[in-house]
């Protein structure tokens, strides 16, 4: 039985994450992130957020996770309604 791309993808997720458990997101070859299930570590954003680069630049990771934490998060303004 041949692989579908999204089993390859996260069987590549889970065997590079478990030679390197203290990154937070794996970088397939299909050129897709996913997250690496043997990470442990405090949370981090997607690698390609943009807007929680520039919030995370502006106003700290630390700020980021409490806001990432409450249940009142700020909704996104690329929500149409």
């Amino acid at each position: 039985m041949i692989a579908t791309e999204a089993e390859a993808h996260k069987e590549f997720c889970h065997n590079a994450g478990g030679d390197n458990p203290e990154r937070a997101w794996i970088l397939s070859p299909q050129d897709a992130w996913g997250p690496n299930p043997f990470y442990r570590g405090p949370a981090v954003p997607h690698p390609e957020d943009d807007e929680a680069a520039e919030f995370v630049a502006t106003h700290g990771i630390e700020a980021w996770r409490q806001r990432e934490a409450s249940p009142l998060a700020a909704p996104s303004d690329d929500i149409p309604f």
